[in-house]
């Protein structure tokens, strides 16, 4: 990805329903390679050059609810290889995002 120089990611979603599998809308079910069709379509989208990894997970976490209202919580995990000497170091952003009045998704890590 093209994002303050050239960026290689390395992404982790999870999240948690809340609505029974079988009362979920087909189209509204976040099924995995929509899920990876989505992320796509906003980061090339993304309009700010100079927003921090964290800033945009933030955001995406939010986009990815907004999408997907059967989720309940999601959880995005970025992982930013280092691509240039100038950033030769691996670097993350780790976003947890839940709904109000929803269970939180919790992650052992």
């Amino acid at each position: 990805m093209e994002h303050q120089g050239n960026g290689l990611l390395n992404i982790s979603v999870l999240y948690r329903l809340n609505t029974a599998v079988d009362k979920i809308e087909p189209d509204l079910y976040p099924e995995y390679v929509g899920i990876v069709e989505k992320i796509q379509k906003f980061l090339e989208e993304y309009p700010n050059e100079s927003d921090y990894w964290e800033i945009i997970n933030k955001k995406m976490a939010g986009y990815l609810l907004e999408q997907y209202p059967s989720m309940s919580s999601v959880h995005i995990k970025i992982d930013v290889a280092p691509t240039t000497p100038r950033t030769r170091y691996e670097r993350f952003s780790e976003v947890l995002k839940t709904r109000p009045d929803n269970c939180p998704l919790i992650t052992v890590t």
